[in-house]
């Protein structure tokens, strides 16, 4: 049964466990860039201020147990602000968790942070070497380690390429 409680220093709104707000009525949230449901509400002093909805939901029905805290959503649905579907996590945990359900991509071959070679590089790479080119040799070609050339001929990186 859905629950609802007002929202900590707004007393004109209030939040419901379903991940609803509303004041007399229910508020029709928009959208923000990055998915969120948003609710523009007066903050007392003659302004208003945007929220997103799944924190005023977990900061309404669930104690925070730190301000450094994130709001995770645990299915990944950024439009799912039921509580049941909230919780407190870490930077780190809520980062896993976004990769663990798909919201970001770890970055491979050219686009990775520690990539040394191009896509086109490491092709041009495992052709010579099927072509008998030494390691050592192609390390000196491309001017980087024979680690690096090893572990590109063996795919053991560039796997995607």
């Amino acid at each position: 049964m859905e629950q609802w409680k007002t929202i900590k220093g707004n007393k004109n709104y209030e939040v419901s466990s379903g991940g609803r707000v509303r004041r007399c009525t229910s508020l029709k949230p928009s959208t923000s860039h990055c998915g969120y449901q948003l609710v523009n509400l007066y903050d007392g002093s003659g302004g208003f201020k945007n929220r997103t909805v799944h924190r005023l939901v977990l900061e309404t029905f669930a104690a925070s147990p730190s301000e450094k805290m994130e709001c995770n959503h645990i299915d990944g649905d950024k439009k799912n602000n039921n509580i049941n579907n909230l919780e407190w996590v870490s930077r780190a945990e809520n980062v896993r968790q976004a990769y663990k359900t798909g919201l970001k991509i770890a970055p491979k071959g050219e686009r990775h942070y520690n990539a040394k070679l191009t896509n086109d590089q490491v092709k041009n790479i495992r052709e010579l070497y099927s072509m008998g080119y030494s390691q050592v040799k192609l390390a000196r070609i491309t001017e980087v380690s024979t680690m690096i050339i090893h572990n590109v001929v063996k795919c053991k990186t560039y796997k995607d390429v």
